[in-house]
């Protein structure tokens, strides 16, 4: 309708696509999963080949980078915004499960090895590993809670946080920017989108979260993403704010 009123081509590529589906770097790089979009509940008539053609003749993407299976309890079939996301032409975050025994362990690091031999332009991909946040399950059913689903606006990073220890490593990863983030409580969902003051306290400007992930990393940092997290702890200019969903 709006391109009706102002008179603007419209392109119909026929096939199913999800913005969350796919994630790309600006510079003509793709990323997607094979669960999500080569489901059979998406586009049953288009070979792989034919979905790749398509990205490229409608995104003007080259280079198409494919993952395998999503996280547990997932109903998107596994949007690449729940695994992997660039962060700049070259570097990617992906998540990665440290507990052996959790169900998303194996298919994630089938990920992160896949990943590992992936090129753009001839390079291989700076990698930086996001945690994932632990277990959380509602009315039996698992929920696919992940650091990956955040959202780089002009001047900050909208990151879903869950009262979970990992929190504060996930904040400081994705600490590169110099304004302030905005990490959003994903699990609260309640009257006026209030929290208890108990979970309200989940992140703290330039504080506990700061030491808490400098004491999981050590002195180490991640491909120079911690020393500029750091710096701002230090000048207590890196203030995140808990916004709770409504």
């Amino acid at each position: 309708r709006l391109a009706e009123i102002f008179k603007l081509p419209v392109f119909y590529p026929h096939m199913i696509l999800e913005g969350g589906s796919i994630d790309v770097n600006g510079s003509g790089a793709l990323l997607t999963s094979e669960s999500c979009l080569l489901n059979k509940n998406r586009n049953p008539n288009l070979s792989r080949d034919e979905i790749e053609q398509r990205l490229r003749d409608y995104l003007g993407v080259s280079d198409i980078l494919w993952l395998g299976d999503g996280i547990a309890g997932d109903d998107t079939d596994g949007h690449i915004d729940d695994l992997t996301r660039f962060v700049s032409e070259r570097t990617i975050v992906t998540v990665v499960e440290e507990n052996r025994d959790d169900e998303n362990y194996q298919p994630l690091q089938e990920n992160l090895a896949r990943l590992r031999e992936m090129k753009i332009g001839g390079r291989k991909l700076d990698i930086l590993t996001l945690p994932m946040p632990k277990k959380i399950v509602r009315e039996g059913l698992r929920l696919p809670a992940s650091y990956a689903n955040f959202y780089i606006a002009n001047r900050s990073v909208l990151l879903p946080t869950f009262a979970d220890p990992r929190d504060a490593e996930a904040v400081l990863l994705l600490a590169y920017q110099d304004d302030p983030q905005s990490a959003k409580d994903a699990r609260w969902s309640g009257p006026r989108g209030r929290a208890p003051d108990r979970d309200r306290r989940a992140l703290d400007p330039a504080g506990r979260w700061c030491r808490d992930a400098r004491a999981r990393h050590g002195s180490s940092d991640v491909a120079g993403v911690e020393r500029r997290g750091a710096r701002d702890c230090d000048r207590g200019a890196q203030t995140s704010h808990l916004t709770l969903l409504r």
